[in-house]
């Protein structure tokens, strides 16, 4: 694997992360106000930061592995796969 290649990957998992974060901040303020009504203080903010750090989660990594994916050079897994040869 070359420079470039390596540098798009980890782009693609920066960006990923990012979007964890994102998607983190955004289920924390929904959830928090969600469960500011259910519950009382201690459970309820709780029970939405736990929520916000698994979709935070989850959401990096799904989203890193499909960039990571789409990055990736589509030629490598040909290289090592005999070809029969073409007729001309």
């Amino acid at each position: 694997m070359d420079t470039n290649n390596r540098a798009d990957l980890v782009a693609a998992w920066a960006v990923g992360i990012g979007i964890g974060l994102i998607a983190l901040q955004v289920t924390w303020l929904v959830a928090n106000r969600l469960s500011a009504l259910v519950w009382d203080a201690p459970r309820g903010p709780t029970i939405a930061f736990t929520t916000a750090v698994v979709v935070g989660v989850v959401t990096s990594i799904v989203a890193g592995h499909r960039l990571a994916k789409s990055t990736a050079p589509r030629d490598v897994a040909m290289t090592d796969v005999p070809q029969r040869a073409t007729r001309r």
